[in-house]
């Protein structure tokens, strides 16, 4: 991939970055807000170990990573941006 990074690890994730890999996540996280405001069920188990249950569902999160829900409300906006590159 780039040399400009000097990352072997980060060169190795753009790199396995294809557009059907980004589409196919897109897809899954679409279906699982969806189920989430849809099933009580299912949000009540989101909530309790989000982790597990996004694996679960499909989402590619990589080993050894948490997940933290956050909420958006009419006041405060959430925009995560990427780990600064090294």
């Amino acid at each position: 991939m780039s040399d400009a990074t000097n990352n072997p690890d980060l060169d190795k994730a753009l790199s396995d970055l294809t557009p059907e890999r980004v589409e196919r996540n897109q897809q899954i996280y679409a279906d699982i807000v969806a189920k989430y405001y849809g099933d009580p069920d299912f949000k009540a188990k989101v909530d309790a170990d989000p982790t597990r249950v996004l694996k679960d569902e499909g989402l590619e999160i990589p080993e050894g990573a948490a997940v933290k829900l956050l909420f958006n409300t009419e006041k405060l906006l959430h925009i995560v941006l990427p780990a600064p590159l090294e």
